[in-house]
């Protein structure tokens, strides 16, 4: 593998990894009550995923498994950002915890294994 597809990979498992730490951080602080300090949180969380989408090509068959669980991440991610316009800390405490935790938790195990094959 080059050396920029492995700055790349780096980069994405990096940034994966610091994802499932602010879905984490979100979940923790809309339990105490307090949805309303974790939108920019969110924001940055959504920005990384498109931007990790982006940049899998190049490191990546894009027929690969991992496509899959991207889709369903997707859809979970577009159900909490639904969550976050009704403003009901509930439904977005149910949706992190049944939905969008589990969900980027698959996608990133996933892509962990399927950066590791690429290399």
């Amino acid at each position: 593998m080059s050396n920029t597809k492995q700055d790349i990979t780096r980069r994405i498992l990096e940034l994966g990894d610091s994802g499932l730490e602010a879905l984490e951080y979100v979940y923790d602080v809309t339990k105490e009550g307090n949805s309303e300090l974790t939108h920019q949180v969110m924001s940055g969380l959504i920005e990384a995923f498109i931007s990790i989408e982006e940049s899998l090509p190049y490191v990546l068959d894009m027929g690969n498994e991992i496509m899959a669980w991207s889709r369903q991440l997707k859809n979970d991610l577009e159900h909490l950002v639904t969550c976050y316009e009704s403003g009901k800390e509930a439904d977005i405490l149910l949706a992190l915890e049944g939905k969008v935790i589990p969900s980027y938790a698959k996608w990133l195990e996933s892509l962990k294994a399927s950066l590791t094959l690429q290399s």
